[in-house]
């Protein structure tokens, strides 16, 4: 499995690339949005799973969950919301843009990891 995982936070990305790689997950990090989308334009083959935080600094996470859509290797990845914000509109958000689901931090490890992985499973 191979996905993309966003966070403004260096050190949680260090610690979730480390766990993937631990779980034979490889994992690339991007540190804001368009880091992101450039990312994925980058990309031959599209990425299993696309981890997003929200906040972020240059384009925030709802930004760049449309830009990514709007690329062929991105139309029908599935993109994980991941934010420290568990609130009404975040979840509604995530659902009107499609989102495969919602992560709330603090999550563990492991949770994620069987989340990612059922997701990355049902896809076609």
């Amino acid at each position: 499995m191979q996905i993309l995982f966003v966070d403004d936070n260096i050190d949680i990305c260090r610690l979730y690339k480390f766990y993937f790689e631990r779980n034979n997950i490889t994992a690339q990090l991007a540190h804001n949005g368009l880091e992101a989308v450039q990312a994925v334009k980058a990309q031959s083959q599209p990425f299993d799973a696309i981890v997003l935080d929200v906040e972020m600094p240059v384009m925030n996470g709802w930004s760049v969950f449309k830009a990514i859509r709007e690329l062929s290797q991105g139309k029908t990845v599935p993109i994980v919301i991941f934010t420290g914000y568990a609130t009404d509109e975040s979840k509604a958000c995530a659902k009107q843009l499609g989102a495969a689901g919602i992560f709330f931090k603090p999550m563990e490890l492991d949770d994620m990891l069987s989340w990612l992985r059922k997701i990355v499973e049902q896809q076609p």
